[in-house]
Formats: structure tokens, C-alpha cells, sequence
């Protein structure tokens, strides 16, 4: 796939998932706008004095509050826009991994959680999440620290704890069909804060953490072959009921 395709893949598939959010904060922003007319329209139509201060206060109070939820629904309008950007590029990736003989499975339920991307492949099954580091984030062996430091670089903590709880549950419903494959948590980051690593690529905490930005280097990588093909469409169809979505290469 060229790169202009690509980019345009990528325009298509975020707008898509970022609709809903655009809507949601329009339909807010305009009900924040109809209430602050509507007191506007009750200071002109007030007799009073007394009753104008009033409503005056009142204008006054709603454009605080109007305006502190621009600001808060600014926030997650761009937080809801990344991560629809973010899942996007890795449908994409996904998408490339497949050509190469990759089966990829969307929203897998195990263990009471969700898998957003099963891939199942040469070099075995990977477990995906997708993540955006707005910030830069410090990856070391044991742990995700970022510039912001405290409470996100905790919260990325419980996520990777998360995700190899669910991995592990993947892992097991292979073993109990007679399978034991390698399964390898994976967290595909992007953003300007993700780092840039030797090979593409940083184990974390049993986490394979891959840099969105350096696709091209880790895809390399996973074309080890450790399963050979009767394995692979065999953990898929233990692995495809429980998803949404199974994608192979058009025959």
C-alpha cells in the first residue's frame, strides 16, 4: 500500500470512529448555547431592576460554566480524536500484517475483558492494545514512567497489569484446546511522546511495547516462523467465536 493510500485509509477510518464524539460534544455545546440565549432573552424582557440583576448573575454564571465546558469537552474532543487517529494507524498496520500472512481478530472476550486485536501469525499470537503518548513516556524494563509523571505513569501500570492478566487468559484457552503457543502481550503506541527505540521495539514489564512510527522495523521481526500454518488457522478457530471480526488475505 503506497503512503498516500495509506494516509487516506487513515483520514477514512478515523473520521469514522471519531463521529460519534463530534457529534456528542456539538449537541452539548449547543444546549450550554440555547440556555445562555434564553437568560440573555430574560434580561431584555425583565421590568425590573431588581429582576435584571438577577438575571444578569444569572447570564453571568451560565457563560462560566459554558465556558469552563469548552474547555473540558476541548479536552476530550482531542482525547477522543487521538485515540480514533491511533486506532486507525493500527487497523492500517494491521492491515500490512495480514498481506504477510497474519490473521488478525477484532475484540476477542476473555477472562471477562475485551482484546481489541487478536493477531495470530508466523511469530505467533499477539494480544494489541493501542495507546497514544501525547507525552513523552520513559520505558524501562520494569515500568512506564512519563514526563508527567504521578498518576499516569501509575494508570499505565494498571493497563500493562491488564493487559497481561488478559493475556494470560488467552494463553490458557489455547492451552486447554492442546495448544501451547507463544502469546505475547503487545502495546502498539503513537504519538509524538512515543520514544524511539533499537529495533522498533521495548519489552516492558512482559509487554512487547512497538512504536507505531517504526513499523516498518519491528514488521520485520515477526516473520520468524515459529507456527506453521495448520497452527495458525487452528488458534483461530478456537479464537474467531469469541471476536467480532477475523481478516485474512483475499485469496
Amino acid at each position: 500500500m503506497s503512503t498516500r493510500s495509506q494516509r487516506r485509509q487513515i483520514r477514512k477510518l478515523a473520521s469514522a470512529r471519531a463521529r460519534p464524539f463530534v457529534l456528542e460534544h456539538f449537541r452539548a455545546l449547543a444546549g450550554c448555547g440555547l440556555l445562555v440565549v434564553a437568560a440573555g432573552a430574560g434580561l431584555v424582557i425583565a421590568s425590573s431592576i431588581q429582576s435584571r440583576i438577577v438575571v444578569l448573575a444569572l447570564v453571568v454564571v451560565m457563560l462560566l460554566l459554558a465556558w469552563l465546558g469548552v474547555g473540558s469537552y476541548s479536552d476530550s474532543w482531542r482525547a477522543d480524536l487521538l485515540a480514533a487517529y491511533a486506532g486507525a494507524r493500527t487497523a492500517i498496520e494491521l492491515d500490512e500484517m495480514v498481506t504477510s500472512g497474519w490473521r488478525v481478530i477484532d475484540r476477542v472476550a476473555a477472562d471477562g475483558g475485551v482484546v481489541e486485536h487478536v493477531a495470530v501469525g508466523p511469530a505467533g499470537v499477539l494480544t494489541v492494545r493501542t495507546a497514544v503518548a501525547t507525552r513523552p513516556w520513559n520505558l524501562t524494563a520494569d515500568g512506564v514512567d512519563g514526563a508527567d509523571g504521578g498518576p499516569n505513569a501509575a494508570l499505565r501500570r494498571i493497563q500493562i497489569a491488564e493487559m497481561q492478566r488478559i493475556n494470560d487468559a488467552v494463553r490458557q484457552l489455547l492451552v486447554d484446546h492442546g495448544m501451547d503457543v507463544p502469546v505475547v502481550p503487545t502495546l502498539l503506541l503513537w504519538g509524538t511522546g512515543a520514544p524511539v527505540q533499537p529495533g522498533g521495539q521495548k519489552v516492558v514489564d512482559g509487554v512487547a511495547v512497538l512504536m507505531g512510527k517504526q513499523a516498518e522495523i519491528w514488521r520485520r521481526d515477526l516473520q520468524d516462523r515459529r507456527l506453521d500454518d495448520a497452527t495458525i488457522a487452528a488458534v483461530c478457530s478456537v479464537l474467531a467465536p469469541l471476536g467480532n471480526t477475523l481478516s485474512v488475505e483475499p485469496g
